[in-house]
């Protein structure tokens, strides 16, 4: 008769229960088509990383972002992407770009994560809560901020 072993599995826990759920803070810049947020201070705020995320990219659920009257029905032609590129596709949830990302895409990106920041939201598992605030730039150094209600700061 052979030794065997029952292996006991502990019970699922939820994604949440299982870490605490202190949000990152992760740092935005402006990007190419910030005009294109009906409230750009509205991206502001905390959203939970989708299980639907992996390397290619993260995709956050939370309050829907809308597009101005004038952008609504609007198309892009594709254009070049970076890693911690925020895209906001029709749906209004925001993706973030990881380093798989594509060379290029088709919806507008209305913002930038800090490279310190697209590396804290590669550690950033599903269920995760993250904070976005607009980052201020300013000489070459990109200071952090509070969450803006008004969107961007203008850069001098």
């Amino acid at each position: 008769m052979r030794n065997e072993r029952t292996v006991t599995q502990s019970p699922q826990r939820s994604l949440r229960s299982s870490r605490a759920q202190r949000p990152r803070i992760l740092e935005l810049l402006p990007g190419p088509r910030t005009d294109w947020l009906a409230d750009a201070g509205a991206l502001a705020t905390t959203w939970t990383v989708s299980p639907d995320s992996n390397r290619v990219g993260i995709r956050l659920t939370g309050a829907v972002l809308e597009r101005p009257p004038s952008r609504v029905r609007a198309e892009l032609p594709s254009e070049p992407l970076v890693r911690g590129a925020v895209q906001l596709p029709p749906s209004g949830q925001p993706v973030i770009f990881g380093p798989d990302h594509p060379t290029t895409g088709g919806y507008p990106v209305v913002a930038v994560l800090t490279e310190e920041c697209s590396d804290r939201l590669a550690q950033c598992r599903p269920g995760d809560l993250v904070t976005l605030v607009w980052a201020v730039q300013r000489a070459g150094h990109v200071q952090p901020s509070t969450p803006l209600t008004a969107g961007p700061p203008a850069i001098a």
